[in-house]
């Protein structure tokens, strides 16, 4: 893949990450003028919007220098791009993309918090490795619960934190 085709993907990512950071900015904003103890008496710095604000700044600058070099040495949009696009947006890959992305939010949103987290992670773990193919169907069941079960043990017993 030459320079110049890397470059327009550069321009598609950083617009992703662009409008990522300033939703995140806009979202912190609404964390900093909140109506809180610590927030009325020691001042909006406190707020726990503050820390992610700065990292959406971050994130946004970061997405400006990116589409800036890949606008410059891309040369831009052309037709044939779109046309390129609308067929990646019809393929397995992106097939693939769309189904861990549902997958991950059935995981935190549906069985997090509703399902014990041993059995709600071996379940999103098979579940990813077997929309990749990763291997057959029982390694990754033995995975799943070996992982699942590592993870509670590590950060339920030994670390002491707390797991949904």
């Amino acid at each position: 893949m030459d320079k110049k085709e890397l470059r327009k993907k550069d321009l598609f990512a950083s617009l992703i990450l662009l409008g990522i950071g300033i939703w995140v900015f806009i979202e912190s904003l609404k964390m900093i003028f909140v109506d809180l103890p610590g927030v009325k008496t020691v001042g909006w710095f406190v707020a726990p919007g503050v820390f992610p604000m700065i990292l959406s700044i971050g994130l946004i600058l970061m997405s400006c220098i990116i589409l800036a070099i890949a606008v410059k040495e891309s040369g831009g949009i052309k037709k044939g791009d779109w046309e390129r696009i609308k067929k990646y947006l019809k393929s397995k890959d992106f097939l693939i993309i769309l189904s861990e992305v549902g997958l991950l939010f059935l995981y935190i949103f549906v069985l997090l918090g509703r399902v014990h987290f041993i059995i709600a992670t071996a379940v999103y773990l098979f579940l990813s490795m077997f929309i990749v193919k990763a291997s057959a169907w029982y390694k990754l069941v033995i995975i799943s619960i070996a992982i699942s079960v590592g993870v509670a043990y590590l950060f339920g017993n030994l670390f002491k934190i707390p797991l949904p």
